[in-house]
C-alpha cells in the first residue's frame, strides 16, 4: 500500500508539471528534491515527459513518454504500431499505456492477437463504442485491452501479479 502511495504522489507531480508547461531544470530539480525526501525513494530522475523514480529496494517506477517502454514486461505483448502513445507507466510488476488516433480496424487486428496471447478466463464487454477485453496467458499474467471508438483511444495494463 506504501509503495502505491509513492506512485501515486508521483503521478500527480508529474501531471502537474506537464500540466503547467514547467520544463526548465530549476523546477525539475525542485521536483526530484521533493520527491526525493518521501519514504521509500531512493533516486529520482526527470527528463523532459519522462519521470523515473528508483525506490529504496531497487524498484523503478517511470511514469510519462510516448515511446514503447523497453523494460522486460512490455515484451510480454506484442508491440502496437498503429497510433499515437500519449501515457506510459511502467511498475515493476505493471504496464499501463494509452494510445490516440486509433482505427477501429487496428484496434481489431491487435485485439485478436492478445486474445491469441491472453486465452484464459477471458472476459469481454462491448457497449455501443466501446470494447473491453480481459484475459491471463499461462503465466498467470493479465491483460486488460479496452477501445473507445469515439475518442479512438485504447487503453492497455498488463499486470504480473
Amino acid at each position: 500500500m506504501y509503495k502505491k502511495r509513492i506512485a501515486l504522489f508521483s503521478l500527480l507531480i508529474v501531471m502537474s508539471i506537464s500540466g503547467c508547461g514547467v520544463k526548465d531544470k530549476i523546477s525539475e530539480k525542485v521536483v526530484e528534491k521533493v520527491i526525493e525526501q518521501t519514504d521509500g525513494v531512493k533516486k529520482v530522475g526527470i527528463d523532459k515527459d519522462k519521470v523515473t523514480i528508483e525506490g529504496d529496494e531497487g524498484e523503478k517506477y517511470t511514469f510519462g513518454g510516448t515511446e514503447w517502454p523497453e523494460a522486460e514486461i512490455a515484451k510480454v505483448i506484442p508491440k502496437f504500431e498503429k497510433g499515437t502513445i500519449i501515457s506510459v507507466v511502467e511498475m515493476p510488476n505493471m504496464l499501463m499505456m494509452s494510445f490516440d488516433e486509433v482505427l477501429s480496424a487496428d484496434f481489431s487486428d491487435y485485439l485478436d492477437l492478445i486474445k491469441d496471447q491472453f486465452p484464459l478466463e477471458p472476459y469481454q464487454v462491448n457497449s455501443e463504442g466501446y470494447f473491453s477485453y480481459m484475459g491471463i496467458n499461462d503465466k498467470e499474467q493479465t491483460m486488460h485491452l479496452t477501445y473507445s471508438e469515439g475518442s479512438m483511444s485504447i487503453s492497455l495494463v498488463l499486470n504480473e501479479e
